[in-house]
């Protein structure tokens, strides 16, 4: 692997585990990794959380391919994307 290569795949690693060091986004994360995919008002009640607060932490999640999204009608699911760190990254937060 070349020196530049190695540094975006080290700079990218970097990025999610700061994503993931917020508690609500690993609970986030949790959720999600304990069922097939879930809509934001389901996850806001899951955890507890408002609406807005929640879509911010999915967002920031989607934009950093942590987590994917599939519309279902009305209806937008989340899903943890199928990446070796972020599933590595899944089995130490439910350790």
């Amino acid at each position: 692997m070349s020196p530049i290569t190695l540094t975006k795949k080290l700079e990218r690693q970097t990025r999610l585990l700061q994503l993931a060091g917020d508690t609500a986004r690993i609970r986030i994360l949790q959720l999600l990794s304990k069922r097939d995919r879930a809509n934001v008002t389901e996850i806001a009640r899951e955890i507890g959380m408002n609406l807005p607060c929640v879509s911010h932490h999915l967002q920031l999640l989607k934009d950093n391919k942590m987590v994917a999204t599939e519309r279902s009608g009305n209806n937008i699911y989340y899903f943890l994307t199928k990446d070796k760190f972020i599933n590595s990254l899944i089995k130490t937060i439910n350790a």
